[in-house]
């Protein structure tokens, strides 16, 4: 079984950046309940961050981090 422990403590980070950010949509989803998700995007390493636009990754971010450095990745890819 998968650590969650990662996801637990961005949950709260991102969550408070989507509050800040309006104009960009945020989804979240467990790997374990959306496997086809997962096996598409071949996530191997969990919590595993993506941003899409036009429906293509144009950026990905594997691993927890604080508050400042997800923000300004979403910042400077959207």
């Amino acid at each position: 079984m998968i650590s969650k422990g990662p996801c637990k403590q961005l949950t709260p980070i991102v969550e408070k950046i989507s509050d800040e950010m309006t104009n960009v949509d945020f989804v979240s989803l467990d790997i374990e309940e959306a496997v086809n998700v997962s096996t598409e995007f071949s996530i191997r390493s969990v919590p595993q961050m993506y941003i899409l636009k036009d429906g293509k990754v144009v950026s990905q971010k594997v691993g927890a981090s604080d508050y400042n450095t997800v923000s300004a990745w979403i910042k400077d890819n959207v």
